[in-house]
C-alpha cells in the first residue's frame, strides 16, 4: 500500500484525541492506524461471511482469517 490518497474527515474531537493517542502508542500515523482499523473491519466481515456460507468450525474460520490477514499484510509490503 505504497500509494496514498489524502482525504479529509470530520470526527468528534474526543474521537480525534483517541485516534491520535492510539496512533502514538502504536508508533504509526493516524492514517496508518485508520488503514489498520479498516482492514481489520473488512477481515471481520469476511470471517462472518465465511462462517455463514460454510461449515467451518471456529478453529477453521480463525485459521482462514489468519491466512487472509497474512495475505493483506504481504500485499501492503509489495512494491
Amino acid at each position: 500500500m505504497s500509494e496514498r490518497k489524502r482525504i479529509n474527515i470530520d470526527v468528534d474531537p474526543r474521537i480525534a484525541d483517541v485516534l491520535s493517542r492510539l496512533a502514538a502508542d502504536a508508533n504509526v500515523t493516524e492514517g496508518e492506524l485508520i488503514d489498520r482499523i479498516v482492514v481489520a473491519h473488512e477481515l471481520e466481515h469476511a470471517l462472518a461471511r465465511t462462517r455463514a456460507a460454510s461449515d467451518l468450525d471456529e478453529e477453521q474460520a480463525m485459521a482462514l482469517a489468519r491466512e487472509e490477514l497474512t495475505a493483506v499484510r504481504k500485499a501492503r509490503r509489495a512494491p
